[in-house]
């Protein structure tokens, strides 16, 4: 439930799904959480706190996506269960990607790789903003992916197609 969690459960109560949210620091004050999405509970959003192994299979019935946070491991038992299930689990980029449009994805450069990301990402920001090319470095770097699109065509945010995405 940091940063980007809270982005993708903002954004998937947006869409008006239904969201479980699950992390295991047991000492996460559930109502700051929900005050910073802006929802109560019962509003859509169910929110688990509890150690990795106390989290039983019953907590993926009746889900169809599970969205992971950055850090968390693809060997965690929930994701294993999960993948075991047939339920697709994706990452904050992939659903980005999966929600973007076609102008917005022709205006998105992704970098992928073990090491050298976060400098290559930061390299063709600089690049671009130097040859006078509005962008935005986002992903791991900056604001998540998620937040820098708005998929309603006609409630545009500030974060334009012709902004140049580097995640």
């Amino acid at each position: 439930l940091g940063v980007t969690g809270i982005s993708v459960i903002r954004r998937m109560l947006d869409l008006g799904n239904d969201v479980i949210a699950l992390d295991n620091n047991i000492s996460l004050d559930t109502e700051i959480i929900c005050s910073s999405i802006g929802v109560n509970f019962g509003d859509g959003l169910d929110i688990v706190l509890a150690e990795e192994f106390d989290i039983g299979t019953e907590v993926l019935k009746d889900i169809n996506l599970v969205i992971t946070s950055p850090g968390i491991s693809s060997s965690n038992r929930l994701l294993v269960m999960a993948v075991e299930k047939g339920i697709p689990v994706w990452d904050e980029i992939e659903l980005s990607w999966n929600l973007l449009d076609e102008v917005q994805r022709s205006n998105t450069i992704a970098v992928t790789g073990t090491n050298g990301k976060t400098t290559v990402v930061n390299l063709i920001g600089a690049a671009l903003s130097e040859a006078g090319m509005e962008n935005m470095v986002c992903g791991n770097v900056g604001a998540p992916l998620l937040n820098t699109f708005d998929i309603d065509q006609h409630k545009r945010k500030a974060v334009s197609d012709d902004i140049i995405r580097v995640v």
